[in-house]
């Protein structure tokens, strides 16, 4: 989550996003590392969001 923004995957994620073509970097300013057990329905939208159409290209 963005409010560790020095630890764990949040230090590196930009990096990683940046180097794949067809990605895109969410951050939640709400949550922490821990943002599935803490907002899980959020997390759980944006995931389902980001495989609608997936394999339609």
């Amino acid at each position: 989550g963005s409010r560790d923004p020095d630890s764990g995957p949040a230090a590196f994620a930009p990096d990683v996003a940046a180097t794949l073509s067809d990605a895109t970097l969410l951050r939640y300013a709400h949550l922490s590392h821990f943002g599935p057990f803490q907002d899980p329905d959020t997390i759980a939208e944006d995931i389902m969001a980001s495989f609608a159409g997936f394999g339609e290209r």
